[in-house]
């Protein structure tokens, strides 16, 4: 499941076991939990994947992006260095 969404190399087995570990995030939480910029998802390579679903707040908003929550504190690592950089 995360492989055809988001490319991430985990088995359907592993998933189930750690249920925790592999949460998906809005766009609109990554940014804020992890200081990330629409650039840093959208734009720097490897671009991050995400799944579109509607807004259960409101249907007339626009979909919401969910990313895997991993890949998107890998990404904020990568950029803010340490968790010390990034509090």
């Amino acid at each position: 499941v995360l492989w055809s969404s988001y490319s991430y190399p985990v088995c359907d087995v592993c998933h189930k076991a750690f249920p925790d570990k592999y949460n998906t995030i809005s766009r609109t939480r990554a940014k804020a939990d992890y200081l990330l910029k629409d650039e840093d998802l959208d734009l720097r390579r490897p671009i991050l994947r995400y799944i579109s679903k509607k807004n259960p707040h409101n249907p007339r908003y626009g979909d919401m992006k969910l990313y895997l929550e991993i890949q998107v504190r890998e990404r904020a690592m990568e950029l803010h260095g340490s968790a010390e950089e990034l509090q």
